[in-house]
Order: C-alpha cells, then sequence, then structure tokens
C-alpha cells in the first residue's frame, strides 16, 4: 500500500513523503511473519526510513545518483527507450 492506498501497480513512482506498508491481510503470510528479524540486520539506504517491526517505510527524499550501488550507465537506458 502507498499512502494507505491499495497499489498493484509494480512501477508506482513514489516521491518523498510517500508511506509504503504491508497490507493487513497479507501480513498473516508466511513471508512477512519472518520479515523483521530478516530485516534487522541489514542496511537501509540512507533515502529511504524503514521500521520493520510495522511493515512500512517512508520515502525520505528521491535518491541522487552518488546514493546507488547499482552501476548503472543512464546514456544506454536513454538510448534504449528512445528507440
Amino acid at each position: 500500500m502507498v499512502n494507505g492506498r491499495r497499489t498493484n501497480i509494480p512501477s508506482y513512482l513514489v516521491k518523498p513523503g510517500d508511506v509504503i506498508s504491508v497490507r493487513p491481510e497479507s501480513r498473516k503470510r508466511e513471508y512477512f511473519k519472518y520479515l523483521p528479524e530478516i530485516m534487522a540486520g541489514k542496511r537501509v539506504v540512507e533515502w529511504l526510513d524503514v521500521n520493520p517491526d510495522e511493515l512500512t517505510g517512508r520515502v525520505v527524499a528521491m535518491p541522487e545518483r552518488h546514493q546507488i550501488d547499482i552501476p548503472v550507465n543512464e546514456q544506454l537506458v536513454v538510448e534504449f527507450y528512445s528507440r
């Protein structure tokens, strides 16, 4: 859910201040039961604020290029989508 509304679009664009959460019905699933324990030892990027106990996260700011750990060649992406 984003800001309390159910979304089913994987490419949904979020903006700073948006709250992402797991639906109450889905919290009963086996995967989400153990997620707080799994997330306890994980590092969270600085542009997100995560609360693993409540299964929520908040977008603090849009990530800047130097904050993204994945090597991406932006020019190749632009060329691909400009076809």
